[in-house]
């Protein structure tokens, strides 16, 4: 599959967005390996767990922290792809500022492929509420519902 999808009617290659254009974050923290579409209801990345990511513990593989943080990087995702994409604007960033009924159904494995998806169910000013599932395969391993503000800083400010 090629990464060519359509925002708002207009072609758009997908494969070719570098995931550190949007997102802060870098390894060993980064835990969204690439953007694989974004419409106005939802933004979907994948990730692929590996013994490298500071997420992981070998005794317990990949743990719940590392999917709540890739549900809010794929969060922080969308906003970044809004601001550099669609309103080509300096990438913002978005900070973590609630999570509630995050359920984590089991934890994935070195080498599992995860694809998350959030849609963002409400937004008030810079703040957006979104609801978040991460699947490995057709599994539904994790969901809950996360809260984000977007920052007025861009992200080449604050590479983590």
């Amino acid at each position: 599959m090629n990464g060519l999808r359509y925002i708002e009617g207009e072609p758009f290659d997908f494969a070719a967005v570098r995931i550190g254009e949007i997102l802060p974050q870098r390894p060993p923290v980064l835990v969204v390996s690439s953007l694989l579409s974004h419409c106005a209801d939802e933004t979907v990345t994948s990730f692929t767990v590996g013994e490298d990511n500071v997420f992981f513990d070998p005794a317990r593989g990949f743990c719940a922290e590392g999917l709540m943080e890739n549900a809010a990087q794929t969060c922080s995702a969308r906003i970044g792809f809004i601001s550099k994409y669609v309103e080509n604007r300096p990438v913002s960033i978005g900070l973590l500022c609630r999570i509630r009924n995050f359920t984590v159904h089991c934890l994935p494995s070195v080498g599992d492929a995860l694809l998350t998806s959030v849609s963002a169910t409400a937004s008030v000013g810079q703040m957006t509420i979104f609801r978040t599932r991460t699947f490995r395969g057709p599994e539904l391993i994790a969901e809950g519902e996360l809260a984000v503000a977007e920052s007025d800083q861009d992200s080449e400010e604050s590479a983590i």
